[in-house]
């Protein structure tokens, strides 16, 4: 699964020279998680979403974390700065309509927690 993330140009490869091919590879199997596991969301996860990323100063000291914008969605990706790398993933679509909270160990991801707001 592709997802095309915004640089100068825009590539339908996960990996953009510019950005950090780990989180972004994450990202990729987050949503990929999400859609695969979750089909209520599925509909509202667009292969042809335009992601940017933000640093800005989301970084502290001890913590790093990017957040990436696209599709209606905001994934925050970060990881304490240790030697054994586990990174905290939130996605939220729509300002709660879902929020799913999961985690990145090994390459792996793991869900915490699913929540879909009650239709009106």
């Amino acid at each position: 699964m592709a997802w095309c993330i915004a640089a100068p140009a825009c590539s339908a490869a996960p990996v953009v020279a510019d950005r950090d091919p780990v989180t972004m590879e994450i990202l990729n199997s987050a949503m990929g998680y999400i859609k695969e596991h979750h089909p209520d969301a599925a509909a509202f996860i667009r292969e042809d979403a335009v992601y940017t990323a933000d640093t800005g100063d989301k970084r502290k000291l001890g913590y790093s974390k990017v957040i990436y914008n696209g599709g209606g969605w905001v994934v925050s990706i970060g990881h304490a700065v240790t030697v054994d790398l586990i990174y905290d993933i939130t996605a939220d679509y729509s300002n709660g309509k879902i929020v799913w909270i999961g985690r990145s160990t090994d390459g792996k991801i793991g869900e915490d927690s699913y929540k879909l707001a009650p239709q009106k």
